[in-house]
């Protein structure tokens, strides 16, 4: 019983944490650009379908002001993808906008059986 308790408060705690974050009247987060693409892959038949095949989904960010001259490259592991990079369950920011705000431009990948990077019909 005492471990549902736990949960709760932990719940309550996280909802207030958020919303204070989405109240605050600042805009988070450091200025930049977003952007997608997907690297390699192959289209291949499928019954009556044509789907797309092996391709990898790589999301840039890039700050307003790019100071560093070598970009950085995240490649997820252990099941995790690159959203866990863009920011916490309780609404802060992460390490994404801790990089931009240095000056770094970011690749963040998402490999083969991850989120972003699976089949997709045409």
């Amino acid at each position: 019983m005492w471990f549902f308790a736990a949960a709760l408060v932990y719940l309550a705690w996280t909802v207030k944490a958020v919303r204070e974050s989405r109240t605050c009247g600042t805009p988070q987060g450091t200025l930049h650009h977003r952007n997608y693409f997907y690297v390699g892959g192959s289209f291949v038949q499928q019954g009556s379908s044509i789907l797309a095949h092996g391709q990898m989904y790589v999301e840039h960010l890039s700050p307003a002001v790019i100071t560093q001259r070598f970009p950085l490259l995240f490649i997820g592991g252990h099941g995790m993808t690159g959203t866990n990079l863009l920011n916490t369950p309780d609404g802060r920011r992460g390490w994404a906008d801790y990089f931009l705000s240095r000056g770094y431009e970011v690749h963040i990948l998402y490999c083969g059986i991850f989120i972003g990077s699976s089949e997709i019909y045409i």
